[in-house]
């Protein structure tokens, strides 16, 4: 929080020793300040006060995760649906979106 406006946020549910990173954001207008990172630094220090031992970025592997001492970790999704039409369409909406990632990670990987 500056001048009583918050500008930056970072929610994580905790479980059994692990802080798992839920969703975080930060006020354009503070970027050049750091207050994303300077927000992380204070939740991990009062995390660690905690008894905290592990904080799990979730959702992927960037060089910001790594900077910060992060280390990659093998995992599985399991995905559950019912049988009727919608669930048929999400489904089928899903793998047409994971078809559509890879065919322009190929378009892009050519054009290079």
């Amino acid at each position: 929080v500056a001048d009583g406006a918050p500008v930056a946020h970072q929610c994580c549910i905790r479980y059994r020793g692990t802080a798992y990173l839920l969703q975080e954001g930060y006020d354009p207008a503070w970027e050049e300040r750091g207050v994303g990172n300077a927000l992380r630094a204070m939740s991990i220090e009062a995390m660690i006060a905690d008894r905290i031992r592990v904080y799990d970025f979730l959702a992927g592997v960037t060089e910001h995760k790594l900077s910060w001492g992060g280390a990659t970790k093998e995992s599985a999704r399991l995905t559950l649906r019912g049988s009727g039409p919608y669930a048929a369409l999400a489904t089928g909406m899903r793998k047409l979106a994971a078809a559509r990632a890879k065919l322009r990670s190929v378009i892009s990987k050519s054009g290079q």
